[in-house]
């Protein structure tokens, strides 16, 4: 499959100071990926250079393998974008907003504008104007006009930025919405970890303008099968059989076994033993009422990556 978007030892330097750094990375049709990072990282200097803002010092952007500056009325009609928040014509109606858009596109039809309309589900406001959209209303806007003339790749830069729980759970919706349903391309970059852990096929981590992690989000998220597992049990019951137990799950897993006194049991074994000490604690007498598997979270990944620990 042709990558839709395709960096080739991008670099842009600034004075003394390099905010990108020789970074080579493919993303494919249908993909979200996440540029994450903290701030100052490099990412939004990165979106710049994806849209053709600002000109790499060094290294080549290829959209569908054509070199963004050498072809750039072709490769920017195929990239639409929101970059933080979107601006729009406030005394105008949301709808109005898109005409103007679509007469500088040119070609684009009413029957097209209600199809987007209908696609971001702003149909009850369109006809409102803007000044009275709320922040979520108006990413919704600004995703239309992304849309109009159906582009292959969106790219934005850090759009969940004001938004409150609704908004952002509303973007996040569409998002994967364009990329299943319409094959689209979309790169977000960002700093909230917890939103791109739930947005993102596969991430790509920036520090100091360097990439220097890109990982499936599964990979990132998956149960480690040596992390520690806890049985929750019912307070105050027999010590003995606790004891017992604890020497028959050590037997049996050669695992290490942590007592929280009366209430839990923390295990370190494979998750295929679950079942096998789920049913010692039952034979004893010890009713378990939760099975919690701790593996190492996306935070402390992340840390250990930006850090230089792995």
């Amino acid at each position: 499959m042709e990558a839709t978007l395709e960096l080739q030892q991008l670099t842009k330097i600034i004075g003394k100071r390099t905010i990108v750094n020789n970074v080579d990375l493919k993303i494919y049709p249908g993909e979200v990926f996440g540029l994450l990072g903290p701030n100052g990282a490099g990412k939004t200097t990165t979106i710049r250079l994806l849209l053709g803002l600002i000109k790499p010092t060094s290294g080549v952007v290829l959209i569908n393998g054509k070199d963004l500056h050498g072809n750039f009325e072709e490769s920017i009609s195929e990239i639409g974008a929101i970059v933080e928040s979107p601006e729009f014509y406030k005394r105008l109606t949301g709808y109005q907003n898109l005409l103007q858009s679509a007469r500088l596109y040119g070609g684009i039809p009413r029957s097209k504008i209600d199809e987007i309309v209908h696609f971001v589900n702003l149909e009850q406001a369109i006809n409102q104007r803007v000044s009275v959209y709320s922040l979520g209303m108006k990413q919704r806007l600004g995703l239309a006009l992304a849309l109009l003339n159906d582009p292959k790749l969106i790219l934005l830069d850090e759009p969940m930025n004001g938004l409150d729980p609704q908004g952002i759970h509303e973007l996040r919706t569409f998002l994967r919405k364009v990329a299943v349903e319409k094959g689209v391309t979309v790169v977000v970059s960002s700093h909230i970890l917890s939103e791109m852990e739930l947005l993102c096929d596969r991430v790509g981590i920036i520090n100091k303008g360097k990439l220097i992690a890109v990982k499936k989000m599964s990979e990132l998220t998956a149960i480690d099968k040596s992390a520690p597992v806890t049985f929750s049990l019912r307070p105050g019951l027999n010590a003995l059989l606790v004891r017992k137990a604890i020497d028959e799950i050590t037997a049996m897993t050669g695992g290490k076994v942590i007592v929280q006194p009366n209430t839990e049991l923390a295990v370190t074994c494979d998750k295929e033993h679950i079942p096998e000490v789920n049913k010692i604690l039952v034979q004893n007498d010890l009713p378990v009422y939760a099975i919690e598997s701790r593996s190492q979270s996306l935070e402390s990944q992340y840390l250990e990556i930006v850090e230089g620990l792995k």
